[in-house]
């Protein structure tokens, strides 16, 4: 069929945002946005961000100590935890429900806005050399 130079409508498709905004309380009371590509895992989009997260490997992939607070008006919104990832806050003596290991959890749309609290023990401890 030869072009005809008839005008097209644009198909409209319901755009999936490919950045999404994150919601980050600090251990001193300070809150930090960091946008997060979608399929991203939570605890590299940080680390990106300049944030420096603690990610020690227990065991063949498994992480224990890139934990956070998910707020309470975001716990059912995520995936539940993988058997690995309970047995990881288990051994850190955490089942408070709301702490998840931010190596297991990726980024979708569905999660746009998601807000957590980082502990003091989940970053690493910083030292400044300080000219004098």
């Amino acid at each position: 069929m030869p072009f005809d130079g008839g005008v097209m409508e644009p198909v409209q498709r319901a755009a999936q945002p490919r950045l999404l905004s994150l919601r980050v309380r600090m251990p001193d009371g300070g809150v930090l946005s960091p946008t997060v590509r979608v399929g991203a895992r939570i605890i590299d989009a940080l680390a990106a961000y300049g944030l420096p997260v603690k990610l020690t490997e227990l065991h063949r992939g498994r992480y224990s100590d890139c934990r956070a607070l998910i707020s309470a008006a975001w716990v059912d919104d995520l995936p539940p935890p993988s058997a690995g990832e309970k047995e990881a806050l288990a051994a850190l003596g955490v089942d408070d429900g709301r702490s998840r290991l931010l190596c297991q959890i990726v980024m979708t749309p569905d999660l746009n806005g998601l807000e957590l609290e980082l502990p003091w023990d989940a970053l690493v401890p910083q030292t400044y050399w300080v000219a004098g």
